[in-house]
């Protein structure tokens, strides 16, 4: 799950959704969003 690197691997967002096969990163942050209910950037916050 992307949200998993974001935390353990403190991962960027821009590799991350690289790595999960976006090339619009705020695609990736808007569908991460849907998902999860908060920013990729919120999440990382949260989960460190």
């Amino acid at each position: 799950m992307p949200g998993s690197n974001l935390s353990v691997n403190g991962g960027s967002v821009l590799s991350i959704n690289q790595q999960v096969g976006y090339s619009n990163t705020n695609s990736f942050i808007r569908t991460f969003k849907k998902y999860e209910g908060i920013s990729p950037g919120e999440y990382a916050k949260t989960n460190d």
